[in-house]
């Protein structure tokens, strides 16, 4: 069954390819004259943590090929250079958690990664749309958390990047009319992107892919999903197929969104669906959140609501590895995001903001003042703050084969970005 559904999937995807291929090719509209942009940023990043220095320089260049108003290539590539704490092998190294011996790979730089990490082409005919290549998959409407964000891992709370993971994919969308357009993606990667390569990645139940309706009209926008989502964890693939919803709109004066992803269990053999003795809070992800701005005051004040369904309420139960691994990116079932940004002038911006982990009372508070001598240009400056009981989430210690490694330590950062 699980086959069927697969290949009907792909026959759709591969039907809209030839039909627009066709429409192409009868249409042949008049070409327009072929544009090209080349834009993108460069951060420096540097830390305190406990003593101990981190830097990191982070480059991004992106850009875009037009030879038809109907035809878009767009790529980017990375180059991050990373020291001291800042640099994972270092940061893990130096608590004998280093998780590969450097000495054995003498020709591998682990300072730096350059990394081709988007490229895809986009081709519109009517009211087709086709887009393929490595591409940024990003679902859903919430602010910080992304319950319907399901083909790849966005790192949380880096302060350095601000991009998506690129996903291998093909993208179908088709617009109904004006207020409903329907779209699908099938991926060619599971999501945590691991390293190595095996024929049981093209077995189709091992695909990930994703079919959503969403619809603009009034105050609301709003979609529902069906999300297969496949992980490679401890050797095996893990998959869990899910509802998703999301809505973004304003009452009033109050901006408001909303977006869910609720788990359908399967049974050991991955043959049906089996709810079991499985409660709601258990399967569900939600994000429920909103900003205010206060335009007497230049202020704008954010929060959002989270729970996730898949966390632990209990600190006893806590997993780290679920974090290394990638299988989840925070630890507890629910948390609270709450920000405020004030503007002073132009030039000046003051923002204080925190996640509170509501189930073990911990804490992660992060300030910064920024400022903007050119349009193009900030440097900033914070501090990341971390607290908590001993054994919480945000405490910092984390107990492994039960020795405590202590990984985040409070912050302080100085950072400089110049676009282009």
């Amino acid at each position: 069954m699980k086959t069927k559904a697969f290949i009907i999937m792909l026959i759709a995807i591969l039907l809209t390819l030839f039909t627009s291929t066709m429409a192409i090719a009868l249409d042949d509209p008049s070409p327009v004259e072929e544009s090209f942009s080349l834009y993108g940023y460069l951060v420096n990043y540097l830390n305190v943590m406990d003593g101990d220095f981190g830097d990191e320089i982070y480059l991004r260049m992106k850009g875009e090929w037009k030879p038809n108003e109907n035809l878009l290539f767009h790529m980017e590539f990375s180059n991050a250079f990373k020291m001291g704490n800042l640099n994972p092998y270092a940061l893990f190294g130096g608590i004998g958690l280093s998780p590969v011996d450097q000495n054995q790979y003498p020709l591998t730089d682990f300072n730096q990664e350059l990394k081709l990490d988007h490229y895809w082409a986009s081709a519109t005919i009517k009211q087709f749309n086709i887009q393929f290549g490595k591409i940024p998959l990003a679902w859903g409407t919430a602010y910080v958390f992304n319950p319907t964000s399901k083909a790849s891992l966005p790192p949380f709370l880096d302060m350095v990047t601000e991009e998506t993971p690129g996903t291998p994919a093909i993208i179908p969308s088709y617009t109904l009319n004006e207020q409903y357009s329907i779209l699908g993606y099938v991926a060619f990667q599971e999501k945590l992107a691991k390293n190595t390569a095996f024929i049981s990645d093209g077995k189709s139940e091992n695909i990930p892919y994703g079919l959503k309706l969403q619809s603009a009209s009034g105050k609301f926008d709003w979609s529902v999903s069906w999300i297969k989502e496949v992980l490679y964890v401890n050797g095996a693939y893990q998959k869990n197929h899910y509802l998703g919803a999301d809505w973004v709109g304003a009452i009033g004066n109050v901006g408001v969104y909303g977006e869910m992803a609720l788990n359908l269990p399967r049974n050991a053999a991955d043959t049906a669906f089996e709810f079991g003795d499985n409660d709601l809070k258990d399967l569900i992800e939600i994000s429920l959140g909103g900003d205010y701005s206060i335009s007497e005051m230049n202020l704008t004040t954010r929060f959002e609501l989270h729970h996730q369904g898949k966390g632990e309420a209990d600190i006893l139960n806590y997993n780290f590895m679920r974090l290394l691994t990638g299988e989840l990116p925070m630890l507890a079932e629910d948390y609270l995001f709450l920000a405020a940004e004030k503007e002073f002038s132009d030039y000046y911006k003051l923002t204080i903001a925190t996640i509170l982990n509501l189930n073990d009372g911990s804490y992660v508070f992060y300030p910064e003042f920024s400022y903007a001598p050119y349009l193009d240009c900030i440097i900033a400056t914070g501090v990341l703050l971390f607290g908590g009981s001993q054994g919480s989430e945000f405490n910092g210690t984390y107990t492994m084969g039960g020795i405590g490694y202590e990984i985040i330590k409070p912050t302080f950062y100085v950072k400089g970005k110049l676009s282009f």
